[in-house]
């Protein structure tokens, strides 16, 4: 790449084991230059672009260690594909986009078969990650690209060139929640119009887990069948659907058919919904990795400044969301989150 040129890449997670949930990382790139525009084939609306809902961004801290800092990073699960615009760095030089995998609770032998797909990578950046791209930045500047924009600039008749494009009116949230069924229509004792719950543990209370020679899946404590219909629904209308995971890996939930709208992320906690990410406007997308039973979410808690201030504040934020703080903290936009 040329210093300063933009390249739009696309990210594909091209396996079928849920465990296998990717991070990535954009080492050495200004964070405010690598920014998502699609997600799973669906372009971003332009408030999406501008919050970049997916990306993190900043420092990484757990207890007083610092594990990651000035870096972008990206997790998405077996099945998504992430549209990226990346703008090279200035200095000419090698930069590296690197992976690991998500940390999450998984048995032994998936832990090791990790490892093992870790070290067949025979190359790895001076981080000591795996590398999935090598950027090779050199030439003259270029300046024939140039990042999307978003603002009030972007609503003016006469526009600049470069606003990032609305969404079309087929798939804006307005036009799909014009055409939710009425709340009337709920399941008895569920917030949506369905609840689905996945599992690998049967009703009779046998565990399954990841590698299990008997491993079976099941949607509201019925095994699946490809043969049979889960779900009818009324044609040109809309559902809210809540969907859990009480497994210990992450599972891909995907609609064959078509996309969903992702309103918001969260827990069963007390047997109550709780929101953790909420996301206004919703994202489309057509597979999502349903957080594992027990996963740890990020939750917004102001500026931090230390170890010692995060220790004061952090434990009360958690338990308004009627959870516990697991001591680990970063900065997202430094001085303010």
């Amino acid at each position: 790449m040329q210093p300063g040129e933009v390249q739009r890449w696309r990210f594909i997670g091209a396996t079928v084991n849920q465990n296998f949930q990717v991070q990535l990382f954009f080492e050495g790139f200004d964070p405010n230059a690598v920014l998502q525009i699609a997600q799973d084939g669906i372009q971003f609306s332009p408030d999406n672009y501008a919050q970049q809902p997916f990306l993190t961004k900043g420092i990484v801290q757990s207890g007083q260690t610092t594990i990651n800092s000035a870096f972008t990073s990206l997790a998405f699960s077996p099945g998504n594909r992430v549209d990226i615009l990346a703008k090279a760095p200035m200095p000419p030089g090698t930069y590296y986009v690197t992976f690991n995998f998500v940390q999450q609770s998984v048995p032994d032998n998936v832990r090791a078969l990790r490892r093992s797909r870790l070290a067949a990578v025979k190359s790895a950046a001076p981080s000591g990650q795996a590398i999935v791209l090598t950027v090779v930045v050199s030439g003259s500047p270029s300046a024939r690209n140039q990042l999307p924009i978003t603002g009030t600039q972007c609503n003016a008749s006469l526009k600049p060139r470069n606003c990032f494009p609305a969404l079309p009116a087929y798939i804006q949230p307005s036009y799909v929640q014009a055409k939710l069924v009425s709340p009337t229509q709920n399941a008895p004792g569920c917030p949506g119009t369905r609840c689905f719950n996945f599992s690998m543990t049967p009703p009779s209370g046998s565990p399954t887990s990841t590698g299990d020679p008997l491993n079976s899946f099941w949607i509201n404590q019925r095994r699946y069948q490809g043969c049979c219909a889960g779900a009818t629904l009324v044609v040109d209308t809309a559902e809210t659907w809540y969907v859990t995971n009480d497994s210990s890996p992450n599972r891909p939930f995907h609609i064959h058919i078509n996309p969903f709208l992702l309103y918001e992320q969260g827990s069963i906690i007390n047997n109550q919904y709780v929101p953790f990410v909420q996301y206004t406007p919703p994202i489309w997308m057509d597979t999502l990795g349903l957080p594992a039973i027990n996963q740890t979410w990020d939750v917004a808690a102001g500026p931090i400044f230390s170890h010692q201030e995060a220790t004061q504040k952090c434990p009360g934020v958690c338990q308004a969301k009627q959870a516990s703080w697991n001591n680990q903290w970063r900065t997202t936009i430094a001085s303010q989150e």
